[in-house]
């Protein structure tokens, strides 16, 4: 902090100003689009998962199997955000693209599972 006032330049439009940097921001930002499965019991809770923006998401690019299962295109930051997001949402979600993803998740399940699958034992990590 400072004695100085702050002062707007003159001409500074800031909901232009504001608009732009939005605009600069969406374009820029990392995106790593895939495409999920979501088991149909799940699909309910997705709001509280992805927050309630989830609604929309859905309206506009979901598509229900027949089964009902949903099948949702989806955008995270990067593909170790994308994996730990899915790996989170356990067996009822599958991932359909792309195929780096769906291989990154099977090789962390399959590690996660190695830890848990060895009877059972408390500690396995500690070795």
């Amino acid at each position: 902090m400072t004695a100085e006032t702050a002062r707007r330049p003159k001409g500074f439009d800031l909901p232009a100003f504001w608009g732009a940097w939005c605009a600069a921001f969406e374009r820029d930002r990392p995106s790593y689009p895939v495409v999920l499965r979501v088991a149909a019991a799940l699909v309910p809770v997705l709001p509280q998962i992805f927050g309630e923006g989830i609604g929309a998401v859905i309206a506009e690019r979901g598509r229900v199997e027949a089964g009902g299962a949903l099948v949702l295109p989806l955008t995270f930051e990067n593909a170790e955000v994308a994996c730990a997001r899915v790996l989170g949402l356990g067996p009822e979600v599958e991932v359909l693209s792309p195929v780096e993803l769906r291989g990154r998740v099977a090789e962390r399940a399959a590690a996660i599972a190695a830890v848990y699958g060895e009877a059972g034992r408390v500690g396995a990590l500690a070795r």
